[in-house]
This record gives structure tokens, C-alpha cells and sequence, in this order.
């Protein structure tokens, strides 16, 4: 069995979503929260609000202390969504990412002089964390705009806005909850995942013949 893993990203946290990827019947395997920022560094969980009032050096050494440890919960958090699609025989073959609109800035001045832009630059800390991981694993990532989730999930499963919804909720009873719109995200963006990876299959099949 194959299967895709959704997320949506949050300040120190992440909504993750595996789904077995059954074209036209998705099912949910797995749902739950994980952890992304370490509780025994103070700040780690908005890391550039922390660093707002620190030199830029001290901000440089915090941010990328926290970015250790955090890249490093992310890859363990992959470890274990993985261990458990093995356990149950089946294998991942991609990775949905819910990401924002907002341009990405690399510049930690710049970043820690705007108060928009350290929300912006947050947000890129924790999806940069995800994709990270993902990468260490071989999964390709497919990164959806928020507001093109649920749109671009339903062309890949060829059914009405109305139907996708009512299957987002039936799912939801299913496993039950927690069953927000974190998890209803996630779950839009590993069905664009799961079309994606089908999609380079077939290429990849036509390539070699």
C-alpha cells in the first residue's frame, strides 16, 4: 500500500495527515500533532519574536541553535510517521505542505526590523522544517498555497467542491477528533501529494518504456 503525508505548520507545532493513497477513495491512516520546538530552549517556539531585541549576532547563534533542534524534530517525527506506514506494510511516496502567500526574505536584519516580516519569516522557519525532513527521507515535496488546497485537491479526485467537502467531514467522523481545519488542510494537501506522485509514476513509466 502506498501512502502520502499531509501537513500544515504552526508556531513550534505541525497537523500531520497520512493518507493511503487510493485514487478516488482516500482513506485516513494516521493523524496527529507533532512537536517542533525544543521546551528547554527559551523562545524556540517563536524564534525570531525571541531574537527581536538581540544583537544580530546573538540572533544569528539563537536562530540557528533553534533551528537545529528543530529540524531535528521534524526528522524524528518522519522517523516515526514512516516506522508506522512500514508497520503496516505500506510505504510513503510523498509529502504534501500546506505554505503562505508571502515573500521569503533571508536576510535576518531585515527580518527582525519588520514585524510583519518576523511572522513571515516564522512561518518559512517551521515549513522549512518539514521540508527537510522530507528531503532526508527521498519524499518529494509538494508545496500548496493555503488557498489553493482544497481546490487543487479536487481537480486531482475529478469531484464537486460539495463532494470533497462532504468526503473531508465524513473522514473526520471516521477517525474521529481532533478533526479542525489544521487536519482538514493537511488532508487536502496529501490528496495534491498523492495525485502528484501517480502522476510521476506514470512518467517515469512511459520514460523507461
Amino acid at each position: 500500500m502506498q501512502a502520502t503525508l499531509g501537513f500544515r505548520t504552526h508556531s513550534g507545532w505541525a497537523a500531520i495527515v497520512v493518507i493511503a493513497d487510493k485514487p478516488e477513495c482516500p482513506t485516513v491512516l494516521n493523524r496527529h500533532r507533532i512537536e517542533l520546538a525544543d521546551p528547554k530552549i527559551l523562545g524556540s517556539k517563536q524564534p525570531y519574536h525571541f531574537a527581536e531585541n538581540m544583537s544580530l549576532s546573538d540572533a544569528e547563534n539563537f536562530i540557528e541553535r533553534c533551528r537545529e533542534s528543530t529540524f531535528e524534530l521534524a526528522e524524528t517525527a518522519f522517523a516515526t510517521a514512516l516506522r508506522d506506514l512500514k508497520d503496516r506494510d505500506a510505504v510513503a511516496t510523498g509529502c504534501g505542505l500546506v505554505i503562505g502567500s508571502g515573500r521569503k526574505v533571508t536576510d535576518l536584519g531585515t527580518i527582525l526590523a519588520s514585524h510583519a516580516l518576523i511572522h513571515t519569516a516564522e512561518g518559512d522557519f517551521y515549513r522549512d522544517a518539514i521540508t527537510y525532513a522530507a528531503e532526508r527521507y527521498g519524499l518529494l515535496i509538494t508545496a500548496v498555497p493555503e488557498k489553493e488546497a482544497h481546490q487543487r485537491a479536487v481537480a486531482g479526485l475529478g469531484m464537486s467542491a460539495d463532494q470533497f467537502l462532504a468526503t473531508i467531514s465524513a473522514l473526520g467522523k471516521l477517525i474521529g477528533s481532533p478533526w479542525t481545519q489544521d487536519e482538514k488542510l493537511a488532508t487536502a494537501v496529501a490528496l495534491v501529494s498523492a495525485r502528484q506522485s501517480r502522476r510521476d509514476v506514470k512518467f517515469a513509466r512511459r520514460a523507461a518504456s
